[in-house]
């Protein structure tokens, strides 16, 4: 009894602290609960944690001091008090792998602005919302990345409010920000480019929108200018409630003519008849600088729309046709940082992409694609001479050398990777967790971060490696251990060792950074170049995805026979017998480029110790193979409505061309609103992580024609959400309200989650993604699935009940590929299903 009326006391003490008057603009909240999970805790890819599981699944009571909490083999963890320290900061070990309880009492129903930190995301009040792992300090300095644009708009219910914190970093803090503005336009979240002095200025930038209010806004327009110029409107298409959207707008203004900086005016309006009225409106500067000074450019991504943009290290007395060296950084640095790591150089440019953002993608997934945008980006606007390409990075940017390399080697003359770990599963995770079938097939499509695995595509890279044997943050057996691999195969490496230094090192007087500017290193890459396609004459590739990588120099594997499994391919082009002979594994069909032949020559093919003669050099230069029933054969080139690379499958490929996520609301309540808040929390944590600008929309304002070829995420089944019988009335697998059909066979049940991919029938290039469920406890249970996190990656359907709470094994019922032909037939899945 008296440790209850303890308990009641710590309880009424939080209550006191927490609900100050809320008469002051912000509130810090200082106390609370923690409960640390074990550290073996289950390893799974789906299945919840306890204290997730409650929430999503509506068994969440409210905690006390002491209340146990079961996890995996019998493992009880407490609940215990916590306290900030005097600036507002939880700082405990306890906090790493933790959730963290804390309530609010508000005297009324209010919109407030949540600002947490050191937390990977919250629920409020059972609602989840993005958090904002990478701040752990209150103060930056100038040069530093910030973390502190994470306002979230959240709503308060008159008496008690639950907060539930994920931490994983050891640390957290949290405030309330009361009586905010409707629209805000948040000045700690701007994409701007720098302006070239003299140059007519027509670009783009970006700033977060934060709609702290319970209204649909449609069709209102951003409004740019700067002093007397003539405005600017960019349309915002909609802003949906208590949601943050990053806004892209145009810029265009005339030369400017003095060195400095220019104001900007941005305003956010409504066109009402002749009249236009302010919501909001904010000023932000321009840089302007001269043409040979390393500076930020901007451009529109076509992942979904975004303003993104690249720090650019211009050359000096340039003598030549430019090369280019692609700069990756590392965690927790700024791009334009990165790029001013390096002194000029006399015959290149130093161009250095975001990763999306500090922390981004670890140069995977958005990452790995934003490197290929800017790189595609860069050969044009300065006209680089594409035989003299190179790559490098630091730390997590020296993993994204490793991994951009053994994907794309035939895009870069050399590489040189600086305190690079090797991949995830070597860094951090150290094993790929695929000790059953299901595991194995959940994790397939992963496998492409293997670097050691694709090793052998950098023989035809030189490679210069760079690591201090004193690093205490990226250990020098990470280098070693590839530079080991390297050793068995590769003719053309350096590794150098710099004694006694740390992970960021510079002992030079030169400019730029010892650990990435390192003049023997560029001297290496000053002696490398690219050999065209007409002087290669034998390849080696692998890979296991080719919607990340099926392409090198002139052979492309489009299909494979098992997906998502290694594909190899040796072949060699024996140009004086006019005969290409080589071997395959796992290939079904794969293209071959004849650029490199006289029009109208004859040619052999000898693959797999099988021969087809006489083959002429069509007009395209181009020919495909296909092998049948193990027999190799010419095919015509393939329909683009079967599987390809661009179009391949697996859930969060649907992420990469201009998406848009569209929400239920034919539901009933609860249905419509996890569809609305499953859209909104995947938007933000998208925002978060990676600078996005994802469209949100209801399914009654889709329109195939106005989203003609973008990809679609739905979030609901065919009953609640309108726009499923536009995209997936014919897909073989249907989500219905009690029940999901297979085929011909039907499954019934309120509980079973369903992800999947599909071609999007009116389209070549679009997909169409579902996260859905057969009512609303199915849907709940979609939220286990993190398709967009920097280190998942799911087959094209993942199909689970409840019984995912016990583990991944238990809880899958349905999972796969669909064959080539995007058949269910054809394809390669697991039932577990009982029938």
């Amino acid at each position: 009894m008296r440790v209850k009326l303890i308990f009641i006391n710590i309880i009424l003490l939080l209550f006191f602290i927490n609900s100050l008057s809320q008469q002051k603009d912000t509130l810090v909240l200082k106390e609370g609960l923690v409960i640390k999970l074990p550290a073996s805790v289950r390893n799974n890819i789906l299945a919840p944690n306890p204290i997730v599981s409650s929430i999503e699944l509506d068994k969440w009571k409210t905690p006390q001091e002491g209340n146990l909490v079961q996890f995996d083999k019998g493992l009880l963890k407490k609940w215990e008090v916590i306290k900030a320290d005097n600036s507002g900061w939880f700082k405990s070990d306890s906090l790493r792998n933790a959730y963290v309880y804390i309530e609010y009492n508000s005297n009324k129903r209010q919109i407030v602005l949540l600002e947490a930190m050191g937390n990977e995301m919250v629920y409020v009040n059972g609602s989840p919302y993005s958090g904002n792992p990478y701040r752990y300090k209150d103060t930056y300095e100038s040069w530093e990345p910030r973390f502190d644009y994470s306002l979230i708009p959240v709503l308060l219910n008159k008496g008690n409010n639950q907060f539930v914190f994920e931490c994983n970093r050891g640390v957290l803090k949290a405030k309330l920000h009361f009586e905010v503005p409707e629209l805000i336009l948040n000045e700690f979240d701007f994409t701007l480019p720098d302006i070239i002095i003299n140059q007519k200025v027509e670009t783009y930038g970006a700033v977060s929108i934060i709609n702290s209010s319970e209204k649909y806004y449609q069709n209102l327009f951003f409004k740019v200018y700067s002093s007397n110029n003539t405005p600017v409107y960019t349309q915002v298409e909609n802003l949906n409630p208590l949601s943050i959207y990053k806004a892209p707008f145009k810029i265009i203004l005339p030369a400017q003519t003095k060195k400095g900086e220019i104001d900007l005016n941005i305003e956010l309006i409504q066109k009402e008849k002749n009249e236009e009225k302010i919501l909001t409106s904010i000023k932000t500067k321009l840089k302007v600088v001269e043409p040979n000074e390393t500076h930020k450019e901007t451009f529109i991504s076509k992942l979904d729309n975004s303003v993104q943009y690249y720090g650019v290290n211009p050359p000096q007395n340039l003598q030549s046709k430019p090369a280019l060296f692609l700069s990756l950084h590392g965690a927790g640095v700024e791009a334009i940082n990165q790029a001013h790591s390096y002194g000029h150089k006399n015959w290149g440019y130093i161009v250095a992409p975001t990763n999306r953002r500090p922390y981004g993608f670890n140069w995977e997934n958005w990452g790995r694609i934003d490197a290929l945008e800017v790189l595609e980006l860069a050969i044009k606007k300065f006209n680089i001479d594409e035989n003299r390409i190179y790559l490098t990075g630091h730390s997590m940017g020296g993993h994204g050398t490793w991994h951009l390399a053994v994907n794309y080697p035939d895009k870069f003359a050399a590489i040189g990777p600086s305190a690079g770990w090797i991949s995830i599963w070597s860094y951090r995770i150290r094993s790929m967790i695929d000790t059953t079938k299901v595991k194995e097939m959940l994790l397939r499509s992963a496998r492409q971060s293997d670097t050691y695995k694709f090793a052998t595509n950098l023989k035809q890279n030189g490679i210069y490696v760079i690591h201090g044997d004193a690093d205490d943050n990226v250990p020098i057996q990470q280098a070693q251990s590839m530079v080991d691999v390297l050793s068995k195969f590769h003719k053309d490496y350096e590794f150098h060792i710099e004694k006694g230094a740390g992970h960021w090192w510079d002992n030079s007087d030169e400019d730029g950074a010892d650990c990435v500017d390192w003049l023997p290193m560029f001297d290496f890459f000053a002696r490398h170049s690219i050999p065209g396609k007409d002087k290669i004459k034998s390849i080696s590739f692998i890979t296991n995805n080719p919607a990340i990588s099926y392409k090198n120099n002139w052979v492309e594997i489009i299909n494979q026979k098992i997906q998502q499994e290694e594909s190899k391919i040796d072949i060699r082009l024996e140009y004086g017998k006019k005969k290409f002979a080589g071997s395959t594994s796992n290939i079904e069909l794969l293209a071959l480029d004849l650029s490199m032949l006289p029009d109208g020559e004859k040619f052999s093919i000898e693959l797999d110790n099988q021969l087809i003669a006489n083959i002429k050099v069509p007009d395209s230069k181009k020919i495909y193979l296909k092998n049948q029933d193990g027999k190799w054969l010419l095919c015509d080139k393939p329909s683009k409505i079967n599987k390809y690379p661009q179009r391949l499958g697996n859930i969060r490929e649907v992420l990469n061309n201009d998406v848009v996520f569209v929400y239920g609301t034919h539901g009933n309540n609860e249905e419509n609103k996890w569809a609305f808040e499953k859209a909104r929390y995947d938007a933000e944590k998208l925002w978060y992580q990676g600078n996005a600008s994802i469209e949100v929309i209801k399914d009654d304002d889709f329109d195939p024609a106005k989203f003609k070829d973008r990809n679609v995420v739905l979030f609901g089944n065919k009953n609640t959400n309108s726009a499923w019988k536009l995209l997936l009335d014919e897909s073989p697998i249907q989500v219905l309200n009690g029940k999901i059909i297979i085929g011909k066979k039907e499954y019934k049940g309120k509980n079973i989650a369903c992800l999947m991919i599909r071609p999007r029938k009116d389209s070549e290039i679009a997909s169409v993604a579902v996260i859905s469920g057969t009512g609303y406890s199915g849907m709940k249970l979609s939220n286990f699935s993190p398709y967009h996190h920097p280190y998942v990656s799911l087959p094209d359907v993942v199909i689970y009940d409840d019984e995912i709470t016990v583990s991944d094994e238990a809880g899958v019922k349905f999972t796969g590929y669909f064959g080539n032909d995007w058949s269910l037939e054809k394809g390669e899945f697991i039932n577990n299903f009982r029938n």
